[in-house]
């Protein structure tokens, strides 16, 4: 993100980035010198990325891992990291995974203190953002209440592809491919969600074998564990696959990503502790 950053400050010019004119996005960033030049490859996806970050952080942060003065930093860093990309789906994500946290580690265990000092680092996080970058963030709130159609477009493209993908008993089981779908439909824009990307894609049959592969890792977390404990960790997990619900799923070479985050989450709850001989002694 910090490379992404610096080389689109260096195409468009720091003044541009951090003030939020023009069309400077972090994450993809158009000019007249260099039409379609991309310093990566979505502003949403790499926002979407920080947002996994932040999770990841949070993690760290409840098993002391990490001092929680460096995990602020990084979740404040990964706040203004976002704002950058003006990624509604990125700001969403992340207030999820506070969210989940908070509720979690916080409300459920009834540590009212604890709750108290990290509500008020993350108002004073934002309140710092805010402050430096008045300009960006009221362009960000923009993103949200200054738009014709809140959905910029998905709602249609929603349609179409369903349209497409039910035209016949071929592309309703076995989709259109990855490859191929947009010139077959003749649709050159993205799906835009997750599940109409694995429909028109890979069709009916794709959609089950995905929701079974999920199910299957899923399920290595083991059953005894607490079931808080497994949401933390597999918090992650939840982000990446909740974000692509505005975004996409197979179109972007990244549901592999999404997968590994799952069964690394899920494949730490599925080690089985058995007693030895000894007392006080385990076996994993």
């Amino acid at each position: 993100g910090t490379v992404v950053l610096l080389l689109t400050a260096n195409e468009v010019g720091w003044s541009a980035l951090l003030q939020g004119t023009g069309v400077a996005r972090l994450g993809g960033t158009v000019t007249e010198s260099t039409v379609g030049m991309q310093t990566t490859y979505n502003a949403n996806q790499l926002a979407g990325m920080f947002s996994i970050a932040s999770a990841i952080v949070l993690i760290f942060m409840d098993k002391k891992w990490i001092p929680k003065i460096i995990g602020f930093a990084l979740l404040g860093y990964s706040l203004f990291m976002i704002l950058l990309t003006r990624s509604r789906t990125g700001i969403l994500m992340l207030l999820l995974a506070v969210l989940v946290y908070y509720w979690i580690l916080v409300v459920r265990k009834k540590k009212i203190l604890r709750g108290v000092a990290i509500f008020a680092a993350m108002v004073l996080l934002v309140m710092v953002v805010v402050h430096l970058f008045p300009n960006l963030m009221q362009m960000v709130v923009d993103r949200f209440v200054d738009q014709d159609d809140i959905t910029t477009g998905r709602t249609d493209l929603f349609v179409l592809y369903l349209s497409a993908w039910r035209e016949n008993v071929w592309s309703f089981l076995f989709g259109y491919g990855i490859g191929s779908y947009q010139k077959m439909v003749d649709i050159w824009t993205s799906p835009h969600n997750s599940i109409t990307d694995i429909l028109i894609c890979w069709g009916v049959v794709g959609l089950l074998l995905v929701s079974i592969t999920l199910w299957k890792l899923l399920r290595l977390g083991r059953a005894r564990v607490n079931k808080s404990e497994r949401l933390i960790a597999c918090l992650p997990a939840l982000i990446a696959f909740v974000a692509p619900l505005g975004g996409q799923y197979l179109t972007t070479g990244f549901p592999h990503v999404r997968l590994c985050f799952l069964l690394l989450a899920a494949s730490a709850f599925a080690k089985e502790i058995i007693p030895a001989e000894n007392k006080g002694e385990v076996e994993l």
